[in-house]
């Protein structure tokens, strides 16, 4: 951001298209009005030189110097130099055209003013405070879009696009129920990704169908008067020196005034006094005004802010122009993938009339809507997956981290089938629960266990206990986490300490006992401090999924020590990491004890199972504490509500008993074997990157391993289509999982697989080669108390991620990232 703070440059998408004006946009509000695409690609041929006259008018509006002569060489025109420049310059230019005959006001004719009921205010009820009643919804709409999404767009141009604005399609379901509630009119989904797809015409769509009563303005009082002189003073009111705004204020009192004249049959004063201001000083082109930038938000937040939350539904339905070759290249492996997968294309197609499933949509974009549906899968064993075509895939996700000792394991195989021989009957208590609990206990050192069917559940259920215990309502979850579909969790936050709903459907009140910070930040402990007597709770991914690079240790000591001397819960979401990294997960690996954890993903052995581990003091809340038979202790405890009917169910107290009696049996060394495999693919991976000069690199944490880009590319999901067409199971977007049924082979094959599919995109143009390129993984494991430098603070930056900071000397207030090197 230097080369923007000092040059102020403005930013101009050379060729058809608007892919690198969005991108551009998207790194906050001062690059929004200074960022402007030539020709869009959905204009006819025909209308392509008007799209460039509009582009140098918007440069000339930004400072731009632009030479007309040059631009209308051909048609000789004439410059009007008389007209003012200046909106404000009230002088008077008539046109010399002669009159036919004359017109009826040119001879002044005597007016009677008392003929004017003294009340007559009928023209007035619908007065608006905005010059026009359109620009009265373009100021509503913009209050719901920052309402709902949280991006501030009081200077943002009308013209623009949503998705220029940076809203996407979950911002956008919101932003029509929204408006559909607010003005009681059909707005859809659609309708704003097509024929309302600006502010602008959104407004006009308003203005035109809503039945709103704009706010009516104080009308001015009309007071019967015997003269023209005192009709015409009171137009002539005072203006402050230079006062724009008691100019127009004026001007409309003079319109109105008119037209009541009208109204009531009578003929206008001729020469009514204005009293005009002095001409505003203008020399030579505008000036690009200085952008206010200081809105409390930083460019990496607004960005974050905008993006897409969790594994919701991408939904896209304009294409981003795309080049006569990728369109070739598309056209074949949209053919090859539909030839190598007929049934599982027919059978989505079959299905969606009754079958509502947001993971079948995913990823929706008209140049690639043909091969838009998941791979259906008919049997599994290991780590390998069948579909209904018969082709045989190695599986990355792996259930999404759920699978962990392979599909079909002989000893959850076995454990499963003797259960179904036994029964699985809901109600009553079943004998393994209690077995499955105290082999939870003992694993992770968490005194009381309590089971429900989620890992969303768990977290629900621990955000619930921390507030009953601790009698207080607020919640702090941090930046980049994911705790699963409740509504409290799927939240976005900014600097300024607001919260805002991720999903539609989620009412803001929802949310407003979430506070959400950055992850890993001195500022943040600070915030914690200040707001201790305030917080129930604090909610941790100790590593989060989708950035398992950053293991903030020292600041999750720092962490547990407040919340200590706070009485806060801490709560570590352990869903992913529990028993994956280590057989106490996390908490073990980092020696921090946290007072509630939340498990599942492995410990269900494949079926769905919740945990909630924790404390005395906290699990007691679910059943008032221990008490004892023969003698005179009761439950002392106050309790909150939770239950499920499928709660404890056999089939998965079977599983989980027999993952967690092998896991048990193996020893923290099962989980080291793997997790050292996980980081040799990263590395081979990573190798890869670096051979072939791409800006992507693979990051990983136990056994879990992500794909990530350091660069946004329109078709970046291409790569993973690519590697499903080469019998890899993986899906964009989501975290990869090593299972103990990974052999060499199949480690091989995810290699090669990502190395071919790369080189392809590298050949048809859809991900950049960058020679000098390095990949490796960050370091990101922080010790927040080791900087670097005397005075370095610890920040994230624009990507996101943890890195030192220290005062720039040259500009008051402001900071520079210190290099790795």
């Amino acid at each position: 951001m230097k080369i923007e703070e000092d040059l102020h440059p403005l930013f101009v998408e050379a060729g058809p298209g608007t892919t690198a004006t969005i991108l551009a946009k998207r790194h906050g509000a001062r690059i929004v009005s200074k960022a402007f695409n030539a020709i869009d690609s959905k204009i006819k041929t025909d209308e392509e030189f008007a799209s460039i006259k509009k582009l140098l008018g918007r440069l000339w509006q930004n400072g731009i110097e632009i030479d007309m002569s040059a631009l209308f060489k051909n048609s000789n025109p004439k410059i009007i130099h008389q007209v003012p420049t200046y909106a404000y310059n009230k002088k008077r230019y008539w046109l010399e055209a002669p009159l036919t005959q004359p017109a009826a006001f040119v001879t002044p004719i005597p007016i009677n003013i008392t003929t004017l009921p003294e009340n007559n205010q009928a023209s007035f009820n619908e007065m608006s405070n905005y010059p026009d009643r359109k620009d009265f919804f373009i100021e509503k709409v913009k209050e719901i879009l920052e309402k709902t999404s949280g991006i501030d767009v009081s200077a943002t141009n009308p013209l623009n696009n949503f998705m220029e604005i940076g809203l996407d399609s979950l911002i956008l379901t919101q932003i029509a129920s929204g408006l559909k509630k607010e003005f009681q009119l059909p707005i859809t989904f659609r309708m704003l990704n097509e024929d309302l797809d600006t502010i602008d015409k959104l407004a006009a769509y308003l203005d035109k169908n809503s039945a709103m009563q704009v706010p009516a303005q104080q009308p001015p009082q009309v007071v019967p008067q015997n003269t023209q002189q005192r009709h015409s003073q009171q137009f002539a009111n005072p203006l402050a020196e230079n006062d724009a705004l008691s100019l127009i204020a004026q001007q409309i009192n003079l319109l109105s005034q008119q037209v009541m004249l009208l109204q009531n049959g009578n003929t206008l004063p001729q020469n009514l006094p204005v009293q005009n201001p002095p001409p505003a000083q203008f020399n030579g082109s505008p000036k690009a005004a200085p952008v206010n930038g200081d809105d409390g938000l930083t460019i990496e937040e607004k960005t974050e802010i905008k993006k897409p939350f969790g594994a919701i539904a991408r939904i896209e339905t304009k294409t981003d122009g795309i080049t006569d070759e990728q369109k070739i290249f598309l056209a074949k492996l949209i053919e090859g993938y539909n030839k190598k997968t007929p049934k599982s294309k027919a059978y989505t197609q079959r299905h969606r009339p009754y079958m509502a499933d947001p993971r079948v949509v995913s990823g929706f974009k008209p140049a690639t809507k043909e091969m838009i549906y998941s791979i259906v899968v008919s049997k599994s064993k290991g780590c390998h997956l069948w579909d209904i075509d018969g082709n045989e895939y190695v599986d990355a996700l792996n259930g999404f981290g759920s699978n962990f000792l392979g599909y079909q394991a002989d000893v959850l195989k076995k454990a499963m089938i003797e259960q179904i021989e036994k029964g699985y009957e809901i109600g009553p208590q079943h004998e393994l629960a209690g077995e499955v609990c105290k082999l939870i206990s003992e694993m992770t050192g968490m005194e009381r266990i309590g089971l429900c069917n989620t890992g969303s559940e768990a977290v629900l259920g621990a955000m619930r206990i921390a507030r009953t215990v601790n009698n207080r309502n607020l919640i702090v979850a941090f930046t980049g986490s994911y705790h699963g579909i409740v509504d409290e969790v799927l939240v976005r936050g900014t600097k300024k300490l607001k919260t805002f709903p991720a999903a539609s459907g989620i009412l803001p009140d929802n949310v407003q006992n979430m506070l959400i910070l950055d992850y890993g930040t001195d500022e943040t402990l600070e915030i914690i401090k200040n707001r201790a007597s305030d917080i129930a709770g604090i909610l941790v991914e100790p590593v989060q999924s989708r950035r398992p690079e950053f293991q903030p240790v020292d600041f999750l000591k720092q962490l547990r020590q407040l919340t200590t001397e706070k009485d806060i819960a801490l709560i570590f979401d352990e869903v992913i990491t529990g028993f994956r990294s280590h057989p106490a997960g996390a908490q073990a690996l980092f020696g921090v004890k946290a007072d509630l954890a939340t498990y599942g993903k492995i410990v269900g052995g494949g079926l769905s199972l919740g945990v909630i581990g924790g404390d005395r003091k906290y699990l007691d809340a679910l059943d008032g504490g221990f008490w004892q038979y023969g003698d005179r202790s009761v439950p002392e405890v106050g309790v909150t509500y939770f239950a499920g009917t499928f709660v404890r169910h056999p089939l998965a107290l079977a599983t989980a008993k027999a993952t967690l009696d092998y896991l048990k049996e193996q020893g923290p060394e099962l989980q080291r074997r793997i997790n050292n495999r996980t980081t040799q693919l990263a590395k081979r991976m990573n190798e890869v990157c670096d051979q072939l000069g791409v800006p992507i690199y693979i990051a990983h944490f136990s056994s879990l391993w992500k794909i990530k880009f350091k660069e946004e590319y329109p078709y970046h999901e291409l790569l993973f289509s690519l590697m499903r067409l080469k019998n890899i199971h993986i899906w964009d977007g989501f975290p990869c999982f090593l299972t103990l049924a990974h052999t060499d082979e199949d480690i091989e094959r995810i290699c090669e697989a990502f190395k071919t599919s790369l080189q392809e995109l590298l050949d048809a143009g859809f991900v950049t080669q960058q020679k000098g390129l390095t990949n490796k993984e960050p370091n990101l494991i922080v010790e927040a108390n080791q900087p670097p430098v005397a005075g370095a603070k610890l920040g994230r930056d624009k990507d996101g991620n943890p890195a030192w900071f220290v005062k720039d000397a040259e500009n008051e207030g402001r900071f520079l990232k210190l290099s790795e090197n």
